[in-house]
């Protein structure tokens, strides 16, 4: 739980043996614990200096890219990282979300299910399918994999917050007591509110909808 002292004591080991990719990885990870990202991306482009394919610091550096905006660059990491390991599903995932940023659906859905193939239990990229298919008015097949997902993981919140707003769209009140399970396990989160408080409105529970909306 100390991240500085894991900072120094990586720090020491890469004196010691300094082409250590792995060991600027776990550089890396620290540094990510205490929000110093131009450390971090210094560490994560040296592992990779270092060895090409290594999948999860490409991942990492990737993910980092997409945050700042720079697309190219996040693209770039991904697929290096699925270069070094085509089974790498969080770099399937990641991939899927910055084409799901970028407006391209199809390519998005397929990188979600080719992550999926890999790792059927990954709730993320289920989700996010899902989110895919909403967007294309597809809710029942939304419906379908948000469900598959919380069947895994009954108190994934986001997965909830999907299916509440899968079920909102489809007219079904049953998003009133999903909603609910949201703002029960986010109780300080105003999102979860504000669409709690939409779905209440949208079968004419105003009064209740207010009290959601003032939270």
């Amino acid at each position: 739980g100390d991240a500085q002292k894991a900072i120094e004591g990586y720090q020491q080991a890469l004196k010691l043996d300094p082409n250590n990719a792995k060991t600027y990885y776990n550089l890396a990870l620290a540094q990510d614990r205490i929000a110093d990202v131009n450390g971090e991306i210094a560490s994560l482009q040296r592992s990779v200096a270092l060895d090409s394919k290594f999948s999860e610091a490409r991942n990492q550096l990737g993910m980092l890219y997409l945050k700042q905006g720079k697309n190219r660059e996040a693209e770039e990491q991904f697929l290096a990282g699925l270069k070094g390991d085509p089974q790498c599903a969080e770099c399937q995932n990641n991939l899927g979300v910055l084409y799901g940023q970028i407006n391209e659906p199809d390519k998005a859905a397929n990188m979600f299910r080719q992550a999926l193939e890999n790792s059927p239990g990954y709730t993320q990229a289920r989700v996010n399918l899902a989110l895919i298919e909403a967007g294309r008015n597809d809710l029942t097949g939304a419906r379908q994999d948000l469900e598959t997902a919380l069947k895994k993981e009954p108190k994934n919140a986001k997965a909830l917050t999907a299916l509440g707003m899968v079920q909102s769209r489809s007219k079904d009140p049953a998003a009133i007591s999903t909603f609910r399970e949201v703002t029960a396990l986010e109780p300080g989160n105003p999102e979860a509110h504000l669409n709690l408080g939409i779905a209440l409105a949208d079968q004419q529970n105003r009064d209740a909808a207010l009290v959601e909306f003032s939270k």
